[in-house]
């Protein structure tokens, strides 16, 4: 094992795609049923029975070579050589992506494209290695993961391949493994039913901590890093050979394709008829923080995502509003510039930020002119110095769910859901609390009613004064316009780039990290979270 520097032990276990990381427990393995399909291994009804419904490149190939048992010759090489014709793309277009597991001690998960020169196509297909680890010494090629895009269904399908007990050749087929919907369909605290599965990539941005990065970008620390033993084992080096090896920046790209083919999915609900489940499920986004990404600084240099103090949906909410001419250097420049790293200090490494996929969504329902970019800073500027996981924006949007769920509104008013989205948003924006004086109930609209005020501006909802504001409604000194909080949040990006703020953020992180562990399955194991209560 290659020496591991201080910065690689405050690094997390950062899993894509397949794996629950280290909150895979009872509950993720307990499985459950996902759209169309059974969340186990196919029974007596047969291959075919089993596949009926689904249309993506995976169940193709499966109808062609499974049998009725649910099981199919060679490895890996022989889905990739099947899936390859099924998606008209030549199996030298196959690229594999690595990131190692610190929970596995460096064990490195290999995730594999088709057709990996043209990314939107590409999202199409993914393949993950190794559910299962024990005390193997390479890749097992038997042992594989696929999450493949139907498009009449609108939605990814999910496969795991397995080797066959007690035979040395060949793989059983479960489908709809429920460890991997778990990991992917939003925190532990939220009914996620109508929740879609996401393919993730937990570190989104460069450095990517613990991925190759290679030839692209210098990797941070996955040179460093990776078991040596493993780095030469036959497998793990067939997969990665010179030309198929590729850098986490191109796996960015197909992983963002995947969001989009998720997130347009999404927005398609807007034209449903008109349903207080279906409309709060496009709603949650805005609220509460169905998928998190993380960000470290890039090396030694101070320098790391802006993202880390202002959440990225503002910048782009702003953007919507004026595409340019802002005076802000959080939303022009997008990076936040640290001071270097001191003696004894270390890179910020693995921080929690809002999701991507999350961000998406909210951003979608703007651009659809399902609602305003105002309706949406509206949501953004309450308690905004926590840019995720804010328990009372969620907290907004789990009140008003009991209660639209409990006396749901007359439908009769609304034909589809992009009728009754505005309306649930007025709902969810409103303050139900208990007259103090009189002990009768009363609603506050969380909108503001001085002249030129476009929001209510709140930077810590905990904060006593704020508290007191935000329940008895009297909030005039936190009414400001769009260009003032614009303002507030460059004065609050500039002074965090002020000598001494390491300390700060590197609290704030794992203050962060202690919710991520409890709420979602993916999220890395952050040192300085493992005792959290």
């Amino acid at each position: 094992m290659k020496a591991r520097t201080t910065t690689l032990i405050m690094t997390a276990t950062l899993l894509a795609l397949a794996g629950c990381g280290d909150a895979a427990g009872p509950a993720a393995e307990a499985g459950g049923d996902g759209p169309g399909g059974k969340a186990d291994a196919v029974g007596n009804s047969g291959l075919r029975a089993a596949l009926e419904g689904r249309d993506d490149v995976v169940a193709r190939w499966l109808r062609e070579v499974g049998n009725d048992k649910g099981e199919v010759p060679g490895t890996y090489r022989e889905l990739l050589t099947g899936v390859a014709e099924q998606m008209g793309c030549d199996l030298i277009t196959q690229r594999t992506f690595v990131i190692l597991l610190t929970r596995a001690d460096y064990f490195p998960r290999n995730i594999m494209t088709l057709c990996s020169d043209d990314p939107l196509k590409a999202s199409q297909f993914f393949i993950s290695t190794q559910s299962d680890f024990g005390d193997l010494v390479d890749i097992d090629p038997r042992d594989i993961k696929m999450y493949a895009w139907d498009n009449k269904a609108r939605t990814y399908r999910l496969y795991e391949l397995k080797g066959i007990d007690g035979q040395q050749e060949g793989m059983k087929l479960s489908i709809e493994p429920g460890e991997c919907r778990t990991c992917h369909t939003g925190p532990a605290d939220m009914n996620n039913a109508l929740m879609p599965f996401t393919p993730i990539m937990n570190e989104l941005v460069n450095p990517w901590t613990l991925w190759n990065a290679e030839p692209d970008f210098r990797s941070h620390q996955f040179e460093d890093t990776i078991n040596d033993a493993i780095a030469e084992a036959p497998v793990y080096k067939e997969m990665t050979e010179a030309g198929i090896m590729d850098s986490a920046s191109n796996f960015e790209k197909h992983i963002r394709a995947a969001m989009d083919r998720v997130t347009n999915a999404r927005m398609l609900k807007r034209r449903d008829p008109a349903s207080v489940p279906e409309s709060m499920a496009l709603l949650r986004p805005m609220f509460c923080d169905e998928t998190l990404n993380y960000v470290s600084e890039n090396h030694f240099t101070g320098e790391t995502h802006a993202s880390v103090a202002i959440d990225d949906a503002i910048r782009r909410l702003f953007l919507t509003i004026r595409p340019d001419n802002w005076p802000w250097d959080w939303l022009n420049d997008g990076r936040l510039r640290l001071s270097i790293p001191g003696p004894g200090e270390e890179p910020l490494a693995v921080m929690p930020v809002r999701g991507e996929s999350t961000v998406q969504v909210e951003v979608a329902l703007v651009k659809r002119r399902v609602l305003s970019a105002n309706q949406a800073l509206r949501v953004r500027a309450l308690d905004w110095q926590r840019p995720v996981m804010s328990q009372f924006r969620c907290g907004l949007f789990k009140d008003a769910e009991a209660r639209l769920l409990t006396s749901p509104p007359d439908l009769s008013a609304f034909k589809r859901n992009i009728d009754l989205i505005p309306y649930l948003y007025n709902e969810i924006m409103t303050l139900h609390t208990t007259d103090p004086v009189s002990g009768q109930p009363r609603t506050i609209p969380l909108a503001p009613t001085t002249e030129g005020a476009a929001l209510i501006a709140v930077a810590d909802a905990q904060e006593a004064e704020a508290a007191y504001a935000l329940s008895s409604g009297d909030f005039k000194d936190y009414e400001v316009s769009v260009d003032a909080f614009g303002d507030a949040l460059e004065a609050h990006f500039q002074s965090l780039q002020e000598p001494g703020q390491r300390p700060l953020l590197d609290a704030e992180r794992i203050a962060r990290g202690c919710v991520a562990r409890l709420l979602h399955p993916a999220s890395p194991r952050i040192p300085g979270a493992d005792d959290c209560r």
